[in-house]
């Protein structure tokens, strides 16, 4: 693949969180969160070869961002928890890696259609990057149901080893 996905860190350790008194991002039982972001480089080139445009091969990082990744002083920085943020992260890294592959196979007779198609392409996985997330959280009760955190970390797990996932737990990547 041309267009590559490369998160940094690969595994969370409780370094990557800030640690703070409180917060008002947290709400209900939540102790910590992680806020991972996608971080596409600013000067894609896009390629022309006999009037079919495709993107020029470049990264896309998957990073969490330290000011919004944050746990409770008052919480247990248990393996447990760290797992479940961990979780939060390797969903937002599958569904980079589903959009990379469609960007990827995605080619146009002229660089204006290419553009906006590749926005289109963005939009749909940031939405379902959303979806996910809410999904896994609702589901796992911030991580309390260890039957169902199991259930998606399994899931998860099978995902990240097959480098084609376009679903997880029947939900588009």
């Amino acid at each position: 693949m041309a267009i590559r996905v490369a998160p940094n860190p690969v595994n969370l350790t409780w370094a990557n969180f800030r640690i703070v008194d409180s917060s008002p991002d947290l709400s209900g039982n939540e102790v910590a969160q992680i806020h991972p972001e996608t971080r596409m480089p600013p000067n894609i080139q896009v390629v022309n070869n006999h009037n079919l445009f495709r993107l020029a091969p470049f990264t896309i990082g998957v990073v969490p961002v330290q000011q919004d990744t944050i746990v409770l002083r008052s919480a247990q920085q248990t393996a447990d928890l760290l797992r479940h943020e961990q979780g939060h992260y390797d969903l937002l890294i599958l569904t980079v890696r589903a959009m990379a592959r469609e960007l990827d196979a995605l080619t146009s007779g002229s660089a204006g259609d290419l553009s906006s198609r590749v926005q289109a392409i963005q939009q749909t996985h940031a939405a379902r990057a959303q979806t996910l997330d809410s999904t896994y959280d609702t589901q796992t009760q911030n991580g309390a149901d260890v039957n169902q955190q199991t259930s998606w970390n399994q899931a998860i797990a099978a995902a990240l080893g097959n480098p084609m996932a376009s679903a997880i737990n029947g939900m588009a990547l």
